[in-house]
């Protein structure tokens, strides 16, 4: 007699039968796993976006619309007069900052002075501005949605052109717009 013929071994199940047996719990099947990797992978997207949402309420990283200038945070303020964005006595009227999680990286403002346009470049912060008298004409393309942003041309009176970017999330590139005319034309 074999060794393997002591062991007594369970006859095999019929067809269409079940087993008594525990069952297997879902989440150690192939879908089991497959959807535990998904929610976790969801509630880490959820996380990321909130905390980048407070980041951007805070003013730690810039916000994806026009922000006024009475309501930058003063972190943002302080940003551009450390890097002579804009002077002391400046008032900023609108702002706005294309960087993801860099005020600086690609930006503009409309002040009481002047258009500036701002940008950093290994490390670098550029800026290049108009003031209201050297402007000769400003023309807009609005943007048609949330993801087309509206163009604003200025022209100077050397006929040199310079674009703004601005989106249109919560009407700000309208805004933005309208207080760009309103002080060109009180400085003309």
């Amino acid at each position: 007699m074999d060794h393997d013929d002591d062991v007594s071994k369970p006859p095999p199940l019929p067809p269409g039968a079940k087993s008594a047996g525990r069952k297997r719990s879902f989440w150690r099947t192939p879908i089991g796993v497959l959807a535990a990797v998904g929610l976790s992978f969801g509630v880490l997207i959820f996380v990321a976006l909130a905390v980048y949402g407070v980041a951007m309420g805070t003013g730690h990283v810039p916000d994806s619309a026009v922000v006024a200038g009475d309501k930058l945070p003063s972190r943002v303020v302080a940003l551009l007069h450390d890097h002579e964005i804009v002077e002391a006595d400046e008032r900023v009227h609108y702002y706005y900052s294309a960087g993801l999680f860099d005020h600086l990286s690609d930006g503009h403002l409309i002040s009481d002075e002047r258009v500036v346009w701002f940008w950093k470049i290994d490390g670098t912060v550029d800026q290049f501005w108009l003031v209201y008298d050297q402007i000769a004409d400003i023309r807009v393309a609005w943007g048609s949605g949330l993801l087309d942003d509206t163009v604003i041309t200025i022209v100077d009176k050397d006929d040199d052109e310079a674009e703004i970017y601005v989106p249109t999330e919560d009407g700000g590139d309208r805004k933005y717009y309208q207080q760009l005319r309103k002080l060109w034309q009180l400085h003309r």
